[in-house]
């Protein structure tokens, strides 16, 4: 008896959405979200880029826990820098989404500068050599 997925070929293998019926659905769905903003009230778009910016934070801390099993609490600090960067780039006037779009390098300029990984204490007693404590 077989249990799992069998694919046949590479193309199969490796496509994102296998049937037809998945497709459709993405394609609606993507003409939902596009139509919204013509649509809906401020309200609504608000809780709809709040609910982005979870999901883009959940999507993140998914793919390190879920596929590395790492612990991470510097995704959320870089979560935070880009949510300040866009809040503080919307309070001078500039429009969401060039926010948005200028949070990303922000956020990646500042993982790239950040001292700290390297230097992290792999046990006790290194962590009390490099302090000096005893």
């Amino acid at each position: 008896m077989r249990s799992g997925e069998f694919h046949t070929s590479y193309r199969a293998d490796m496509a994102i959405f296998d049937t037809a019926r998945a497709r459709r659905v993405l394609a609606v769905f993507l003409v939902v979200l596009f139509a919204v903003p013509l649509v809906g009230s401020s309200y609504w778009l608000d809780v709809l880029n709040r609910a982005a910016i979870a999901v883009i934070a959940a999507t993140g801390l998914n793919i390190l826990t879920g596929f590395t099993g790492q612990i991470s609490l510097g995704n959320a600090a870089f979560l935070a820098i880009g949510a300040y960067s866009t809040a503080y780039l919307a309070a001078h006037g500039v429009p969401f989404f060039a926010g948005w779009c200028s949070a990303s390098p922000r956020c990646a300029s500042r993982a790239s500068t950040s001292p700290w990984p390297p230097w992290r204490p792999t046990s006790s007693s290194s962590s009390r050599s490099r302090t000096g404590t005893r």
